[in-house]
């Protein structure tokens, strides 16, 4: 027996016949998730609303549409009618326009199926306002947003990308706007948002935020309060004009912006937005995707992808595993053990020096924006080298003030996801490649400061504050502070001294 298969009521065709109806936009919502089917429970769970709130606005809905039926069955009639009048006047079909500008090409991307899923959900179903994708440089951010615009783009009437690191002022990304009027203002930007179903993506969003400048003073006592992940401030930030890209984030997020034909803004940012987080929620029209490593499937098929590699799985895992399934900072092993080591994993891994010149210069760039408070705390979960506690850590810090700053500085890491959060919080630590770089960033750090400790002052001396060799650590530890810390420290002396 062959079963007939109903139809789909258009988004567009919905809003078009919710706007003749005169049927409001939160009233549109409930019909849309009980023509889903969605339970009255699920529907006033994902509204985050009442049961009786529910109940009132699908009353109203029935009442505008004319469904004269009491009891059940008037949902069944409506969805006959909408589609009877779809059939009848079928919406215009729109050609998208897109405009990618400069983004890069993605020449193969996978894995990120839930992640996808996720999205599309979030921009579809739920009309997200505004969605971040936030994560570590190289766990690819750009690459997933890119594939996502494949699968949504037609929903949409006009498709924008644009790279902050392009522009130097929000003005110059204004002008450069499809149809953007001379002088345009953050006004234009909102009108097009009303006026035309939008996705806009702004790559690198994080290029806009405060970083510091100053590294050569000891920070006030509650600097890391003032300069933390995702702040769009005056502190240390190039851009004057950092107020609009507040303005964007706060009337978007908050929901002041009218959207009835959901337009959509989303960013890509390596530290999460503070501005973001009031309005953020599992049931609101702000999300934030935290996007960590490729999990082990996917990670296996991009080395197999890249080819020419020898080794049994048990190695990839571990260089897969080395990299936390960083896809860049795979794809630029991968390139070092092919030109250096044959293709052999093992003699690259043999080596134990997972950070090279191309992956430092990406770890660099995210480092370089941390406060001073962020560099101690890295600073002392390189030396532990295993996870630590927050009292083992807050044990460690040296200066009173800086213990008690522990908590906005742990908050504002986690928010650059330069930091690992164990065992449900309870422990705190680096990824492997993030640890090798902060450990050789101190190391020189310290030869160069003893290697000019006549013109420096003693309290400058980060000796003064951290202890690169700790006695009551474990036998395990002690050991690799002597081999990653203490030997090459002095081994720079010996070479420059004799």
């Amino acid at each position: 027996m062959e079963y007939m298969v109903e139809p789909d009521i258009s988004e567009e065709f919905m809003t078009s016949a919710a706007k003749a109806y005169g049927v409001t936009e939160a009233e549109k919502q409930a019909l849309t998730l009980a023509l889903d089917g969605l339970s009255m429970a699920k529907i006033a769970q994902r509204l985050n609303i009442s049961h009786a709130a529910v109940r009132k606005r699908l009353g109203e809905v029935y009442r505008k549409f004319e469904i004269e039926r009491k009891g059940p069955g008037k949902l069944a009639i409506l969805r006959r009618k909408l589609l009877t009048a779809q059939a009848e006047h079928p919406p215009v079909q729109h050609q998208s326009h897109i405009d990618l500008g400069n983004a890069p090409r993605v020449s193969s991307f996978m894995g990120r199926e839930r992640e996808l899923q996720d999205l599309c959900q979030w921009i579809r179903q739920d009309h997200c306002d505004l969605v971040a994708v936030t994560g570590i440089g190289g766990i690819g951010k750009t690459a997933l947003v890119l594939e996502l615009i494949k699968q949504i783009k037609s929903d949409f009437e006009l498709v924008i990308w644009r790279s902050l690191r392009q522009f130097d002022s929000f003005h110059a990304l204004l002008e450069s706007l499809p149809g953007s009027p001379t002088n345009a203002t953050i006004e234009d930007l909102f009108a097009l948002l009303r006026q035309k179903r939008c996705l806009l993506v702004l790559d690198q969003f994080d290029q806009v935020f405060s970083a510091e400048t100053n590294l050569t003073k000891k920070p006030a006592r509650k600097s890391s309060r003032h300069l933390q992940a995702g702040v769009l401030g005056p502190h240390g930030n190039q851009h004057e004009d950092y107020k609009y890209y507040r303005q964007l984030l706060q009337e978007v997020g908050s929901a002041q912006l009218e959207n009835s034909l959901h337009s959509c803004i989303v960013i890509t940012s390596r530290e999460k937005p503070r501005e973001l987080i009031p309005f953020e929620g599992e049931h609101a029209n702000v999300r934030i995707l935290p996007l960590t490593r490729l999990d082990l499937q996917a990670a296996h098929q991009l080395l197999e992808d890249i080819g020419l590699l020898h080794g049994h799985e048990t190695d990839k895992t571990q260089l897969i595993n080395s990299y936390s399934g960083n896809p860049l900072a795979l794809k630029l092993a991968t390139g070092t053990i092919r030109d250096l080591f044959a293709g052999h994993i093992q003699q690259f891994l043999e080596q134990q020096q997972l950070v090279f010149d191309d992956l430092r210069d990406v770890l660099k760039d995210q480092f370089n924006r941390l406060s001073l408070l962020e560099k101690e705390t890295m600073y002392w979960l390189a030396i532990n080298r295993l996870p630590v506690t927050f009292a083992s850590l807050q044990a460690d810090i040296v200066a009173l003030s800086h213990k008690q700053d522990l908590v906005y500085t742990l908050r504002s890491l986690e928010h650059r996801s330069l930091i690992e959060i164990r065992s449900e919080g309870a422990e705190f630590t680096l990824q492997p490649t993030v640890m090798e770089y902060v450990t050789q960033h101190l190391v020189r750090q310290v030869v160069d400061e003893l290697s000019s400790a006549v013109q420096s002052t003693a309290d400058s001396l980060l000796l003064n504050e951290h202890s690169l060799f700790k006695a009551d650590a474990e036998p395990y530890v002690r050991q690799r502070q002597t081999e990653k810390l203490l030997k090459p420290v002095l081994d720079a002396l010996r070479q420059t001294y004799g």
